[in-house]
């Protein structure tokens, strides 16, 4: 928020934020009711997308808590962009820490088992799941995010394609999507280091359009004082955001993991 600036000046950038995303809500609860797309998509890049879903592999479409990209990708149901997408969620609740341990690394194998099928998911990667993290510079600071992704498109060979959608002017979205990469570990690499590196790419990726539309990310997590794991895997104080295992169908060709 610029600490620097006056506080007039930061207390109305606040309310702008909060003003973009009441208008983001306001777009979904919109559409959820309407069979048709009411708003207009602009692609940039959909024809990565297509490339690998006509292939049918199992991709790896990797967002962040960005503007709407559910909302972005439902306007380009008329450009003929339809597969079955499942999107793997996060939610709060107060299990244990072995519970909640035990949750995360079964629905690892089940993402495992869904991209084997080829089956397209989304993963978020600005909210670490537990210990699987990676600490990179974003937006001129340090913060954690999220390994999870490059490990499993490393361990499975699937494609990640890098996707954000934002809310353009009036009726508008912006959908974003890079070329599909795949992740492999080098001969004799560090796999840890490597990781880094490539969670680090992302981190740079996400700024870029974070600055490119600064009130539209909306991750309201403890995202910068969030506290990390203990190096023998204990935890320092309760983790709020488990990925658990369970399908929620929302809209045809769309499921959720995870509420």
């Amino acid at each position: 928020i610029a600490p620097q600036k006056p506080l007039v000046s930061r207390q109305f950038r606040v309310m702008s934020h909060f003003y973009r995303y009441g208008q983001v809500l306001m777009d979904q609860a919109i559409q959820k009711n309407r069979a048709e797309p009411l708003f207009i998509g602009n692609p940039h890049g959909l024809e990565n997308i297509k490339a690998v879903m006509e292939r049918r592999q199992g991709t790896i479409l990797l967002n962040a808590h960005v503007g709407s990209w559910a909302l972005a990708i439902e306007t380009l149901k008329t450009r003929a962009l339809t597969f079955q997408l499942k999107v793997v969620q996060y939610r709060a609740d107060h299990a244990g820490p072995e519970e909640r341990r035990g949750d995360a690394e079964q629905s690892v194998f089940a993402i495992r088992a869904l991209l084997a099928e080829g089956t397209p998911l989304g993963l978020m990667g600005d909210r670490p799941l537990q210990g699987r993290f990676e600490l990179v510079r974003f937006l001129d600071k340090l913060a954690p995010f999220d390994s999870t992704p490059f490990k499993l498109a490393a361990a499975t060979g699937a494609p990640v394609i890098v996707t954000f959608g934002f809310k353009g002017v009036g009726y508008e979205y912006e959908f974003f999507a890079s070329e599909p990469r795949i992740y492999r570990y080098a001969t004799g690499q560090d796999r840890q280091v490597a990781c880094a590196r490539w969670v680090q790419e992302y981190a740079i990726k996400l700024a870029e359009k974070t600055r490119q539309y600064p009130d539209q990310w909306f991750n309201f997590f403890s995202f910068w004082s969030s506290e990390p794991t203990r190096p023998d895997g204990r935890e320092l104080r309760q983790m709020n955001h488990p990925l658990i295992n369970r399908s929620v169908t929302t809209s045809p060709g769309e499921t959720w993991l995870g509420v």
